[in-house]
């Protein structure tokens, strides 16, 4: 009996390591980096810190925790990136922004919006991706940038 058992929990502790380790394959493909931002009113620049291992292609996104104070239909952004080779590109974005709440007890959600697809990051090293809203902005509690492997 005891060798019965012995050999259940040995199956089962061989199953849950398999589990763990494709969900932490899984959780590989996407690398989120977000900062808190003052949830009244965001009107500073954050600094998103990203180390990046692989030269793959990614999908990036905007990341967005707001609260129920959030009632703007769009985002204008300041992006500016810098690259572990010390190059820099700026550009300002406009993300529309369309979600819903999910029942009455909600008081903040997460939204992901698209901004770039197949970006490849040629270098190994950190990357320093700054968000600056161009105009003030409630409701926001923290943004970031998910950057989601394609393979």
């Amino acid at each position: 009996m005891q060798t019965r058992s012995i050999r259940f929990a040995v199956r089962l502790m061989a199953i849950i390591a398999v589990m763990l380790t494709s969900w932490q394959c899984t959780l590989d493909k996407n690398h989120v980096v977000m900062e808190d931002v003052n949830t009244s009113n965001w009107d500073n620049v954050i600094d998103l810190h990203y180390t990046n291992d692989e030269t793959e292609l990614r999908n990036l996104s905007l990341m967005l925790r707001v609260r129920d104070s959030f009632k703007s239909d769009e985002l204008r952004l300041e992006i500016t990136t810098l690259t572990p080779d010390s190059l820099s590109y700026n550009e300002q974005v406009i993300f529309p922004v369309e979600f819903h709440w999910q029942g009455s007890v909600a008081r903040s959600l997460e939204i992901e919006l698209p901004y770039r697809q197949g970006v490849v990051m040629k270098h190994k090293g950190e990357y320093i991706i700054k968000l600056r809203p161009l105009h003030p902005v409630a409701g926001i509690e923290s943004a970031g940038i998910n950057f989601k492997s394609t393979k």
